[in-house]
């Protein structure tokens, strides 16, 4: 069995396609998270770093967790092709095609950590 796989299987995943300016946070995420109320970006764009913190409150710049009926793809799923755009321009990932980025639990806090140059997965559409 590809170890790869697995890794990438077993990986905290966010996916942003710019044609189509969708975010995806997979059902993981959200689990990791405590199934949150609200999640929040945060963006350290000097380190190419994204942060989703884990919200039982809303803050003024929170998104409500709405989870997809999606079966295959599960999580909740945003709309923002200037968000997205933003992200490819401090990961330094063209836009065309999806780029799933790969993050890490932080411990002691209710965030997850995205190294906006982690790309896992580029398809080009």
């Amino acid at each position: 069995m590809n170890t790869d796989v697995v890794k990438e299987k077993n990986q905290y995943k966010i996916s942003l396609n710019y044609k189509h300016g969708k975010v995806r946070v997979y059902k993981k995420v959200i689990h990791a998270l405590g199934t949150p109320k609200f999640i929040q970006f945060l963006i350290m764009p000097e380190d190419k770093l994204l942060f989703i913190v884990g919200l039982d409150h809303r803050e003024h710049d929170s998104f409500p967790v709405v989870l997809s009926e999606d079966v295959k793809h599960g999580g909740m799923v945003l709309h923002g092709q200037r968000f997205v755009r933003k992200m490819s321009e401090i990961g330094g990932w063209p836009l065309e095609g999806s780029h799933v980025i790969g993050g890490r639990f932080i411990d002691g806090s209710n965030m997850i950590e995205f190294d906006l140059t982690n790309v896992l997965n580029n398809d080009a559409e």
